[in-house]
């Protein structure tokens, strides 16, 4: 089948925040048929209780620093079963809008697409990368990494080593996201939904929900699945 977008998931189940993130996941996920989500995990620990055909499980470090191999391996996986329009790695703390995300893939370019939250300092002492939260490539660019692997640094955090390809060897060009960050909420008197109205009248179509209080986080979800899926 092929997809507008298929969004890989840079996913951990060690702590209960991240399985609520999964689960905040798993209620709008499929609203958009031509958005496939994917999870991918490496070493689990514990198993998911509710694991189907969208979970990728490798046997690689699952923890920080954040490795590439299993990135590439589930890259891997879905170019042989599915088409795409774009690939696009984010995490579990990342709420997207599928109708924006719509509108921002309308203006990237087909070919040689790498656009993200950046660019950030240095996979080497000359080059800059864009974030692991909203990497979108095309998929030529996919099937040049997982045939070139020797091109690969193995070596360095996972976002840096697709910088380090994706910019420094494919020469594409750092795109700009459309990012809104809610890092500073500290109480759930902040106007959410308000920023949410302003986030949206400039066509952000993806949330940081990653807040320095983590406790936060269930708020802001809940207010953005209502908002923008009445979910």
């Amino acid at each position: 089948m092929h997809y507008r977008a298929v969004m890989l998931v840079l996913a951990s189940n060690n702590n209960e925040v991240y399985k609520h993130c999964r689960q905040v996941w798993k209620k709008y996920m499929h609203v958009d048929p031509t958005i496939r989500v994917y999870f991918v995990y490496g070493h689990l620990s514990e198993p998911l209780e509710d694991q189907d055909e969208y979970d990728l499980i490798y046997p690689f470090h699952g923890g920080y620093p954040i490795s590439i191999d299993r990135t590439v391996a589930a890259m891997r996986d879905i170019h042989t079963k599915v088409t795409y329009d774009f690939f696009i790695r984010t995490n579990l703390s990342t709420f997207w809008d599928f109708e924006k995300l719509h509108l921002h893939l309308n203006e990237l370019p087909r070919r040689g697409c790498y656009s993200g939250d950046g660019p950030l300092p240095g996979y080497n002492a000359k080059g800059f990368y864009v974030s692991g939260t909203d990497t979108i490539v095309t998929p030529e660019m996919i099937h040049a990494m997982i045939h070139h692997l020797r091109w690969i640094d193995f070596h360095i955090v996972e976002d840096a080593a697709m910088g380090k390809f994706f910019h420094g060897i494919l020469k594409a060009p750092i795109l700009p996201s459309r990012i809104y960050f809610f890092e500073d909420v500290t109480s759930v008197e902040d106007p959410v939904e308000e920023r949410i109205d302003l986030a949206r009248s400039q066509n952000k179509d993806h949330y940081r929900v990653k807040n320095v209080d983590r406790r936060m986080d269930a708020h802001i979800y809940k207010v953005l699945l209502q908002k923008l899926y009445n979910l």
